[in-house]
């Protein structure tokens, strides 16, 4: 048997989560892995315990962003702890280790000093304490004046922002990821449960909703996890949902580039935001590009420009510059809330839309391999096409 090269399409994907991140991503490595020359996802649960264990045993600290120049890092795995008399250490270390600049920079000292060819990290808003945002302008810095094959898959507030949008576009606003219900404690005048009465998972007096507790709510969860609430145990089955339903998924590609239009900011000044999407195009082979844009702003479809006016109740398709166009009766069709096709199709750069609430919400146009889909309760639209 040929032995593998590791030169050319290594990936590693680098969690900030052990609890539903890791399995998640585990799961979705598992399918595609034949894709790779080699592909893995850290640490496990396994790893972070040891890590952990070894640094209240001998009260070091984790020295896991040693030195891109250090020989003894390059030879050993990132989780490790270096002797405190080692001299050899990154000045970039204080610089770096905090969450979650600490997930991006062991992603690069995985492409520089274990030469893979591309790195994923997999972090999020939540548990950080730096109310001016400067730990995550750092990790923006890095991916930015680094290399290409350096990527983050970001959510805000928590991983559980983009299970959302496996199912709808919600512009709330959540403070905490999920509730973490403990056995065989009391609920009454513990301060332990802070949110509605459970253990808020970082013992924070939220005041709010979570967002497991919205998928719930909504019932979510239980499409996804029969009869279940939702855990955050659960992310392998989540994975497996968005790996084998292409209309969920779909879908959740559509919200997540709609979560990023929300904001004209900084990603993490955006709540709620997700582009894992992007890892999961990737992993996946889904070779799309899927974008929102509010109406009267230029967009593209194949070589021509166009905009889109809503006046009076009524959609304006308007071709812009002097080359023919032609729009065929079959490319211009409604499209209900989860991006299916409607049969009736509409004629006209004119499309009248109606406020009944059993009529179908968005209008879509392609153009070869490209489609656009027009919301009209925002006056705004998405498009994608292939790459």
């Amino acid at each position: 048997m040929a032995k593998k090269s590791f030169n050319n399409n290594n990936l590693v994907i680098i969690c900030e989560g052990t609890e539903t991140e890791y399995p998640y991503f585990e799961f979705l490595v598992n399918k595609v892995q034949n894709r790779f020359d080699d592909i893995k996802v850290i640490p496990s649960p396994e790893d972070k315990l040891a890590a952990e264990e070894v640094r209240a045993n001998q009260n070091r600290r984790m020295k896991k962003l040693a030195s891109e120049n250090n020989e003894k890092a390059k030879k050993t795995p990132l989780y490790v702890t270096l002797s405190e008399t080692e001299h050899d250490i990154d000045a970039n270390y204080d610089l770096y280790k905090q969450a979650p600049a600490k997930y991006v920079r062991e992603a690069y000292l995985w492409i520089k000093n274990k030469k893979y060819s591309e790195a994923w990290a997999v972090y999020d808003l939540d548990d950080t304490d730096d109310p001016n945002h400067s730990i995550h302008k750092r990790t923006k810095e890095l991916i930015s004046n680094n290399i290409s094959s350096l990527h983050k898959a970001f959510s805000a507030y928590s991983f559980e922002e983009w299970l959302l949008l496996y199912f709808e576009r919600c512009n709330t606003e959540f403070r905490n990821s999920a509730y973490k219900k403990v056995k065989g404690k009391k609920q009454n005048n513990d301060p332990e449960y802070d949110c509605n009465g459970r253990q808020c998972q970082h013992k924070k007096n939220c005041g709010a909703e979570c967002i497991g507790d919205y998928l719930d709510r909504k019932g979510y969860a239980n499409a996804i996890c029969k009869n279940k609430v939702y855990s955050k145990n659960d992310g392998k089955i989540y994975a497996q949902a968005i790996y084998e339903d292409e209309k969920l998924r779909h879908r959740a590609y559509v919200n997540a580039a709609w979560s990023r239009s929300l904001k004209d900011a900084s990603f993490f000044e955006c709540n709620p935001y997700s582009d894992v999407d992007r890892l999961i195009m990737r992993l996946l082979d889904d070779k799309k590009e899927i974008s929102w844009i509010k109406t009267d702003v230029s967009f593209t479809l194949g070589v021509h420009s166009f905009i889109i006016k809503q006046e009076e109740g009524s959609l304006y398709l308007s071709h812009q510059g002097n080359e023919s166009c032609v729009l065929n009766q079959n490319q211009i069709f409604w499209c209900d809330n989860d991006y299916n096709k409607k049969d009736d199709a509409i004629n006209g750069n004119n499309i009248n839309y109606t406020e009944n609430d059993n009529d179908a919400k968005s209008l879509m146009i392609s153009d070869n391999c490209n489609v656009l889909c027009i919301k009209n309760d925002n006056q705004e639209f998405y498009f994608e096409h292939l790459r």
